[in-house]
């Protein structure tokens, strides 16, 4: 009788634990990922053309994020963009040398995706420019360690007579789910 009351509380604590556990690792993880402050300066051209303005080397943490809400990076559902803002740091600079402006993404093992495009006006008066969601998944990118950002334009002014400082501000909207 002592076996059988201790076997059936062994097998309840067993199934209570259980379902603990499943109902943690069964709440989906939703967050932003956010990669600012890339500051750049691209020097002063005397023509127009196609221009990198600059190349941006991340170490990411979602691997350590991911785990500390029990999961790994094979459950990452989706990676989107929030919003990607490039603007020009100098008071009185503008954007307007560029007629557009692109932002690719890679690391060792991918090759390189186009995930963010912008085509300016001609007399862009602004100093900065939001990127938008192009529906580009990136969640096999974000399953590395390292990530590199690259930021090219084609200019149709030459950038004179000064440099021109530019920052750049990633964010990411990251999903996880079982």
């Amino acid at each position: 009788m002592k076996i059988k009351l201790l076997l059936t509380a062994l097998i309840l604590a067993t199934i209570s634990l259980n379902q603990s556990c499943k109902k943690k690792g069964a709440e989906p993880v939703a967050y932003t990922k956010i990669y600012d402050n890339f500051s750049f300066i691209v020097d002063t051209t005397n023509g127009a053309g196609n221009l990198t303005l600059g190349v941006y080397e991340v170490e990411t943490d979602i691997i350590s994020e991911l785990s500390a809400a029990g999961f790994t990076v094979n459950n990452l559902t989706s990676v989107k963009i929030n919003e990607i803002k490039l603007e020009a740091t100098t008071p009185g600079q503008t954007l307007d040398y560029f007629r557009r402006i692109e932002i690719q993404l890679r690391n060792l093992t991918s090759a390189d995706v186009n995930f963010a495009t912008k085509d300016l006006p001609e007399n862009f008066e602004n100093n900065f420019v939001v990127f938008s969601d192009e529906g580009v998944d990136l969640k096999e990118y974000f399953k590395e360690t390292g990530l590199i950002f690259t930021v090219s334009a084609i200019n149709e002014l030459p950038i004179q007579p000064d440099r021109l400082n530019l920052r750049l501000s990633l964010k990411f909207d990251v999903q996880a789910s079982l």
